[in-house]
């Protein structure tokens, strides 16, 4: 089992992406601030290598650059907007109200940047969005979008023609193992119902790259690159898995103060079950361990034809 960490540790530069989470807490996904506070430590080394291996391209883009899930703002001001053109302005969107209020007041002093509540499933896209962006962007987005035909062939409509769309999506990881499984169990059933509302359908797919680039096709796009990647998630303790767990989980607000304590238990049983963790006991210290977690993720480069 090491010898099989230690190989996904050392695997190329274009197929590993290695994230450390530290003194991390527990927040809902609808808390802006505290989203920030947790998402930055788990999110910002990933970010970092897909802007960096793209920096080309990014550095290139002009005109409105539409960051699809923008959340609070944090990423898109501090992150993706100094890797743009300096005649590139971003437009950020999200599902969230919450978020995009957050995000205005985050990023008012930013001249280059504005914000708009938008769901990219949306069967009816505003007149004035179609084809009013220059190029794309979207990062630990995609794989909440349930109908991703839809979402694909938004995108394209929201692009100008020549306009390039980047992208990074989780397709695999613990929480979409553990939530067909927790679903189950007669005491939280009630309550996640709609569990496969928050699994992307890619993640059942037998050859997930082949499937989401028969869909970007068959919409019209050019695929420049689409690859899957392995995020390694590198927690020093149960406490803080459990963290993250906790963060991206949609269901547990629904439940009863009572319940929720067994509910955490069991969710953290469950992921610990699943074949993406290792365990490493460090050789100075027995009662020392780190948890490795890894999660497959899809990059997407994608570009709209000019005719």
């Amino acid at each position: 089992m090491l010898r099989l960490l230690q190989k996904a540790i050392c695997s190329s530069k274009h197929q590993q992406i290695r994230i450390n989470l530290r003194n991390s807490e527990v927040y809902t996904m609808h808390d802006a601030e505290n989203y920030i506070k947790v998402s930055h430590a788990q999110t910002f080394p990933v970010y970092k290598s897909m802007l960096d291996e793209f920096e080309n391209e990014l550095s290139q883009m002009k005109g409105k650059c539409l960051d699809i899930g923008c959340g609070p703002g944090n990423h898109s001001r501090d992150l993706i907007l100094p890797k743009l053109s300096p005649e590139c302005s971003i437009v950020g969107v999200d599902i969230s109200k919450n978020m995009i209020d957050y995000a205005r007041k985050y990023c008012a002093k930013e001249k280059r940047m504005t914000f708009k509540v938008m769901d990219i499933e949306t069967r009816d896209l505003k007149k004035e969005d179609i084809e009013a962006y220059d190029n794309g962007l979207s990062f630990f987005c995609l794989h909440w979008v349930q109908d991703v035909r839809c979402g694909f062939e938004n995108i394209f409509k929201l692009l100008r023609p020549g306009g390039h769309f980047i992208a990074l999506s989780v397709v695999d990881g613990s929480a979409l193992f553990t939530y067909p499984k927790l679903a189950k169990y007669p005491r939280y059933k009630e309550y996640m119902k709609d569990y496969l509302k928050y699994i992307t359908p890619i993640h059942y797919e037998e050859n997930p790259r082949s499937s989401l680039k028969k869909i970007c096709e068959e919409v019209g796009f050019g695929v420049v690159h689409m690859s899957m990647r392995e995020i390694m998630l590198d927690f020093k303790d149960e406490a803080e898995l459990m963290t993250l767990l906790l963060s991206i989980n949609p269901f547990i607000d629904r439940m009863p103060e009572s319940l929720r304590d067994e509910y955490t238990r069991d969710l953290l049983q469950e992921a610990l079950k699943q074949e993406s963790f290792y365990k490493k006991v460090e050789p100075r210290a027995s009662q020392e361990q780190s948890l490795y977690d890894l999660y497959k993720c899809m990059v997407i480069h994608l570009k709209k034809p000019i005719s």
